[in-house]
């Protein structure tokens, strides 16, 4: 298989010639040709772009195509073998030989090279090293008194190292000791090796003026990740590198330049609760004024923007907070014409035991603060409000009228319901009556219930009529004892 040479690091432009695989000779058109490459027989992988095929040739392809390879694919010395591979047909190859090279000079056969064979005699080396050869040049021949650097020297045979190929960096006519860079290992002797002269070749370095095509760099340029904050160093690209009119290309409008964003915003969702830590934003970041009611869209900030505790009030200075609740005729201070929206307090509000009656001054509350009916039973949680929460002064302004108050001497007004006297209990006492309750209760069982009289004792009984309850001493002249 004919072999090519090329440069390493250098670009090449592979072509394939497809062939049906149904019968070897049919030209194959219109198929993908998946691409895969070898480098210095390391196994066979994707090239430098990634997956790719190669491109059918245009117009009447006659089953032509072709594959550029980049300096990363050619990056390695020695044989190159590129392979497109598809369903149906046959494989091609092509065999490259990547040799390392100086820029602007590249190694070809030829017969005379200024009257010079360049390729027809073969010698056996006296001597190899890791960085050299010592050629083995007869006398009569023109290159030994020659300047061979720039020279390629190709292994014929050795023991180990055959078939790669160096470039002569130095070159010692005296002794022939050639200075080289072995691509893969060290050659042993005996070593057979032929020369190879230079053809140069002029290249114009100087690009001063010359601008690249369009869409001659794009994302398939450069692999994933080949340019990266370490590519450059420090400081390599800074404000100074680019003109101005190169940054309005990037950012600038006809109006506009990097100085002016008016028009621009941010995107919806830009800033949200994840955007700022704890903390970022405190009553010291922003200048006083920074932010005012203009500054945001209606709706724009919302509870859901910020974690839980990110707003307290530490967050905002006095004077911030101005911005936020003043009007032209109210400061913090001054709450007039505001209100709770309804259902604002409910009994969830706060906590139990949250406002007692150290919490409010007196007379913070009366009538006139609430609506009628905004305080309900349902509004306190169970036992919110209990007799210690209030003070006297504080009650009488819950309970008192124009005439009572809840103090135990005044009564007026008031008076004993029909059945009032009904929920007096008949329930006897167990001795001699101490209550006014009890006594009237033995009165009644005085007639109404068991007594027993004898000349010496009238006797009173429980329900039950055994048990006595009181014993009242009697004598011949009808005096009743103390019971």
């Amino acid at each position: 298989m004919p072999q090519v040479d090329i440069s390493q690091g250098s670009t090449y432009r592979l072509t394939f010639k497809a062939y049906l695989s149904s019968d070897h000779v049919t030209p194959a058109t219109g198929k993908t040709l998946a691409v895969t490459v070898n480098k210095n027989h390391t196994g066979f992988a994707n090239p430098s772009v990634g997956a790719a095929s190669a491109t059918e040739t245009p117009g009447s392809s006659y089953g032509w195509y072709y594959f550029d390879l980049t300096a990363i694919d050619t990056g390695t010395a020695g044989p190159l073998i590129a392979r497109a591979t598809a369903i149906g047909v046959d494989d091609s190859e092509v065999v490259l030989q990547v040799v390392p090279g100086v820029q602007g000079v590249r190694s070809v056969n030829v017969a005379y090279v200024a009257g010079v064979p360049a390729a027809i005699a073969e010698g056996s080396a006296q001597a190899v090293s890791s960085t050299s050869i010592t050629l083995d040049l007869p006398t009569n021949d023109k290159r030994t008194a020659n300047n061979l650097t720039n020279w390629e020297v190709e292994v014929v045979s050795a023991t180990t190292g055959s078939g790669q190929r160096a470039y002569i960096s130095a070159y010692n006519a005296a002794t022939q000791l050639a200075t080289v860079t072995w691509p893969t290992a060290t050659p042993s002797l005996p070593v057979t090796y032929n020369l190879r002269a230079p053809v140069t070749v002029n290249r114009n370095l100087d690009k001063t003026g010359t601008i690249l095509g369009t869409a001659a760099i794009t994302a398939g340029s450069f692999a994933v990740g080949a340019v990266t904050p370490g590519a450059f160093a420090a400081g390599a690209m800074d404000s100074n590198a680019f003109a101005q009119s190169a940054a309005d290309k990037v950012w600038g409008t006809v109006t506009r330049a990097l100085t002016d964003k008016t028009g621009y915003s941010l995107a919806a969702g830009a800033i949200s609760n994840g955007t700022f830590t704890a903390g970022a934003i405190s009553n010291t970041t922003l200048a006083n004024g920074t932010l005012s009611t203009a500054t945001f869209a209606p709706g724009a900030i919302t509870n859901g923007l910020f974690a839980t505790g990110a707003v307290d009030g530490n967050a905002l200075a006095q004077s911030a907070a101005d911005k936020v609740w003043n009007s032209a005729s109210r400061s913090v201070t001054d709450k007039a014409g505001f209100g709770l929206a309804t259902g604002a307090i409910s009994s969830g509000t706060f906590t139990a035991g949250a406002i007692n009656n150290t919490s409010l001054a007196s007379g913070a509350l009366s009538a006139a603060t609430f609506a009628p009916g905004s305080i309900t039973t349902g509004v306190f949680a169970p036992g919110a409000i209990d007799s210690t929460i209030l003070a006297q002064s504080a009650a009488d302004k819950v309970w008192g009228s124009a005439s009572r108050s809840l103090t135990a001497t005044d009564k007026t007004g008031y008076s004993l319901a029909a059945t009032g006297l009904d929920a007096i209990p008949l329930t006897p006492p167990t001795g001699s009556p101490v209550l006014f309750r009890e006594a009237l209760v033995m009165l009644y069982r005085r007639f109404f219930k068991k007594v027993v009289t004898t000349r010496a004792a009238i006797t009173t009984y429980a329900d039950d009529g055994t048990t006595i309850i009181t014993t009242q001493a009697l004598d011949e002249t009808q005096t009743n004892g103390q019971a």
